[in-house]
């Protein structure tokens, strides 16, 4: 299965976190850090199948962001 990709422009400093609606004990929150802004892969292999929420949050410039993406896994 392909990662899950975010591309920023700038450094990210944040966490993602992966969400299962059956099965919220599957939840995993994995730390993210790019330093010079380029593409970060989320691995998907080892995600039961079902629907998932990713929810990205980081810090830039003093400022808060976060980004949720849903996605299914066959």
């Amino acid at each position: 299965m392909e990662p899950l990709q975010f591309n920023f422009s700038h450094p990210v400093n944040g966490k993602v976190r992966l969400f299962n609606r059956v099965d919220p004990h599957a939840t995993r929150v994995i730390q993210v850090k790019e330093e010079d802004g380029q593409e970060i892969g989320i691995p998907l292999n080892d995600l039961c199948s079902g629907r998932w929420t990713a929810t990205l949050e980081w810090e830039y410039d003093g400022k808060n962001y976060c980004y949720a993406q849903e996605f299914e896994i066959p």
